[in-house]
């Protein structure tokens, strides 16, 4: 499985994997990580919901990020208005889809040494600077976790009635925390990346990793008995793609900030500076603000307030925590 990294190998060797695996993307699979920042929304344009596209720029991903906060701050009815009409609303929303297109979903509670359902216990991939998630304002208690594992390995048809095609391959592994209200991004690997790496596999209609965290989401919420509208903050950690990468130097340039602050040094952006939007305009940001706009039934209307930047010790690579309101 790509970027499965033990949390039993020593931490330098893990980050020479991780640069390694950023080097090769830079330089050999850019039509791959091009599908990894457009997918979301091209997705949508083939379900007949059309959405702008912007340059792929510093300026582009500010305008991107201001455009979502429209529709994160409107209602559904309003958000559809402002779309010319169309719903903004993802078109799945049951579980059944998920089979439907191929997905199986694996989950284990902490300490992940046994499943709630799926065929083996999970292991999170990510290494956590547990102090991040000791903040009073925003605590997420560890014991609390569940590890989700949503893998397109089930042979699907394109169309009904059409014959079963390969699946994709993909995997997408998140930690859920419904009693703290927090997603953990972890390790996610895109049907489009996946096929496109591997040469063979079909990308199903069921793509986007906000529509499959949103059932993640759910599902441990339902498992934990907790109103799925109680979502407060989503984590992107251990960022490896270069895009992402360059935004968030320019952001914290542009602020006459450290390119790598700690921790307790970390800047934080609120939505209403050019920063703020330019970070929730690349792939790790709009991907958070997709599972608010197109989930809005389900877990209200909901924006995005601010976003934290920082590295942790010891790591080249920036984390974000995004911080989720009610509208």
């Amino acid at each position: 499985m790509l970027n499965n990294i033990s949390p039993f190998r020593p931490r330098s060797l893990c980050w020479l994997l991780l640069l390694t695996q950023v080097i090769l993307i830079g330089a050999y699979a850019t039509p791959a990580a091009k599908a990894v920042v457009d997918h979301d929304i091209l997705k949508r344009q083939g379900h007949r919901t059309l959405y702008r596209k912007f340059p792929e720029t510093y300026l582009g991903r500010v305008e991107k990020g201001r455009y979502l906060l429209g529709f994160l701050s409107q209602g559904s009815e309003e958000a559809q208005k402002h779309n010319g009409g169309v719903s903004v609303s993802s078109p799945y929303q049951d579980y059944s889809d998920l089979e439907r297109w191929g997905w199986s979903q694996s989950a284990s509670r902490y300490p992940f040494d046994s499943n709630l359902f799926g065929d083996a216990p999970i292991e999170p991939n990510f290494y956590g600077n547990w102090a991040v998630f000791k903040d009073p304002v925003l605590p997420v208690v560890k014991t609390d976790n569940i590890a989700f594992s949503s893998l397109n390995d089930m042979p699907f048809q394109e169309s009904r009635g059409g014959p079963l095609v390969e699946p994709s391959n993909a995997i997408y592994e998140n930690i859920i925390n419904p009693t703290y209200g927090a997603i953990i991004y972890d390790s996610n690997w895109s049907p489009q990346h996946m096929v496109t790496d591997r040469n063979k596999g079909n990308i199903p209609h069921l793509n986007a990793l906000s529509d499959i965290v949103f059932f993640q989401w759910l599902q441990a919420c339902q498992l934990d008995k907790v109103d799925p509208k109680k979502l407060k903050v989503a984590y992107r950690l251990t960022i490896i793609t270069r895009s992402t990468w360059d935004t968030i130097d320019l952001a914290l340039k542009n602020a006459n900030h450290e390119l790598a602050p700690g921790w307790e040094n970390r800047k934080v952006f609120t939505m209403k500076e050019d920063e703020g939007a330019a970070i929730l305009g690349t792939s790790h940001g709009a991907g958070i603000a997709w599972l608010l706009i197109q989930h809005k039934h389900a877990l209200g209307t909901k924006t995005i307030a601010e976003v934290a930047v920082w590295k942790d010790v010891g790591s080249p690579f920036y984390c974000l925590r995004f911080t989720i309101k009610d509208a």
